[in-house]
């Protein structure tokens, strides 16, 4: 059975997506929403600043799905990936997943409370943390670091215990829902690509603006 895309909700997003049947695109004016989206998860500029809320979903389609590939190459795999490629309601869905981890959570709200946790306040000891602590194996620093992400989802679940119509309310499914799929997405992919192709560079080019979040 295909979707139905005219109307469905996309977990982790404020907002219902509408698509709009056999919209007429324009290739040039999509190109130009893509460029500085394309530095946001390449070049690791412009981070944390969403870029993307106010683009039209047949236009958020052609982006996630160039996003997903990028990403699914270069700094993890994406679990079921000709799936997520293919069906567009799984495009917008993971694609929201994905480019907010890559361009804003991982590296403003995971990394700093890794940083926080392992006492590290500059780029060398993070280097010397990998290289002795954890044995210079990326896979290591791939289970620490989803510790990290899963004690997120536990606070979040536990918050269930103190509040008992918590799961009704919207914004909080959506919080859990994203973190979970952020325990997938680090788990599924290749540890070295990930530490090598994402991590490193992303403290090298923000470390100052991660560091402070660790205060």
């Amino acid at each position: 059975m295909e979707d139905n895309l005219n109307s469905f909700d996309v977990i982790g997003s404020s907002t219902i997506i509408n698509i709009t049947p056999d919209v007429m695109l324009d290739f040039d004016e999509i190109q130009e929403l893509e460029e500085p989206i394309k530095k946001q998860y390449i070049n690791f500029e412009m981070m944390g600043v969403d870029l993307t809320k106010n683009i039209e979903p047949e236009s958020l389609l052609i982006i996630y799905r160039s996003l997903i590939e990028y990403v699914n190459d270069n700094y993890t795999a994406v679990t079921d990936y000709d799936l997520v490629t293919s069906s567009p309601k799984k495009t917008l869905q993971i694609g929201h997943y994905i480019y907010h981890f890559i361009s804003n959570e991982a590296a403003f709200n995971i990394l700093p409370n890794y940083l926080q946790a392992h006492e590290l306040y500059t780029i060398s000891q993070f280097e010397s943390h990998i290289r002795y602590k954890l044995n210079g194996n990326p896979a290591n620093f791939k289970k620490a670091l989803i510790k990290v992400i899963k004690s997120v989802v536990d606070r979040l679940q536990n918050l269930q215990k103190l509040r008992k119509n918590i799961i009704g309310d919207i914004n909080y499914v959506r919080l859990l829902t994203k973190y979970t799929y952020y325990i997938e997405l680090v788990n599924y992919g290749e540890s070295d690509r990930f530490l090598y192709n994402y991590i490193i560079p992303v403290l090298h080019k923000n470390f100052d603006e991660i560091l402070w979040r660790t205060f």
